[in-house]
């Protein structure tokens, strides 16, 4: 089943015969981006544009990749036991305020 989102709230095109909904191209299909098409677990199907592809990939990437650097955590966990780690409050305090920034926009 493919569906139409360019067009959330006004009716199908009632000459549809097929009983699916119409599909526009968006804008980055018609300048020749490149499409993917996937199906769905209930045999639906749908199209993803190259960018989606590439961010899928990368999510897909991140999420293979540990939460927790442990090598990290030792070292700062033995630097910490000798009295060696040393925190650098502006550059802290710069980039909570740097994060700060990101997320309010």
């Amino acid at each position: 089943m493919v569906i139409n989102i360019n067009n959330l709230g006004h009716p199908v095109n009632s000459g549809s015969q097929s009983g699916k909904a119409d599909v526009a191209a968006s804008p980055q299909q018609k300048s020749g981006d490149s499409a993917t098409a996937e199906k769905t677990p209930d045999g639906s199907q749908v199209e993803l544009s190259s960018q989606a592809s590439t961010l899928k990939t990368a999510e897909e990437k991140i999420q293979s990749l540990p939460e927790v650097d442990s090598d990290r955590v030792a070292s700062i966990k033995a630097a910490l036991e000798k009295g060696d780690f040393k925190i650098d409050n502006q550059s802290l305090a710069d980039k909570m305020l740097a994060t700060d920034a990101l997320l309010g926009q």
